[in-house]
């Protein structure tokens, strides 16, 4: 028996793990992201992901390859998305408004039974937000803080859900 480096005891033979490739690896899935900037040169795209205008909103198809993590990067906005154990399915957009006062996601059910997933996000403007899941209303949360905060998506034995967030009052209302 040996001790690897991850702590792990291990039988006889090849290591299971190796921490050039393994901590490439886990490096290189946690670089995976779609990022919609505003480019000074090449104005609004999205890294990883296929982009369109739809009024005072975009809409982003993820295609980073493991669609679990959204950022808008526009000016001075820094909101930041990340799904566990779930992503945002296949060919369905994320919808932002430009003020990031509406949000609108399609997670998929990777497990394929009811649970819940965490949606961690942070970088709301302030205010108070609604947050729902097929038109039902799950949580609030508070815009302007620092902290990252999570909301459990209840997620039923279905394909998919819709999660929205919208915006329900502005700071000093």
């Amino acid at each position: 028996m040996g001790r690897g480096w991850i702590g792990k005891e291990m039988a006889r033979g090849a290591w299971y793990y190796s921490a050039e490739e393994d901590v490439g690896y886990c490096g290189a899935l946690r670089t995976h992201a779609t990022i919609v900037a505003r480019d000074p040169i090449f104005g609004e795209m999205a890294y990883g992901g296929i982009l369109a205008r739809k009024g005072r909103a975009v809409e982003v198809v993820p295609r980073d390859g493991l669609r679990v993590r959204f950022h808008v990067i526009r000016d001075d906005q820094r909101l930041h998305m990340t799904l566990d154990h779930d992503g945002y399915a296949r060919e369905k957009p994320v919808v932002v408004s430009d003020d990031l006062a509406r949000i609108q996601f399609t997670p998929e059910n990777r497990t394929g039974r009811a649970h819940e997933t965490g949606l961690e996000i942070s970088g709301l403007p302030a205010g108070e937000y609604a947050v729902a899941v097929d038109g039902r209303s799950i949580a609030t949360v508070r815009g302007g803080t620092p902290q990252v905060q999570r909301i459990a998506l209840p997620v039923p034995a279905v394909p998919s859900v819709q999660v929205a967030i919208h915006r329900t009052a502005t700071a000093g209302r």
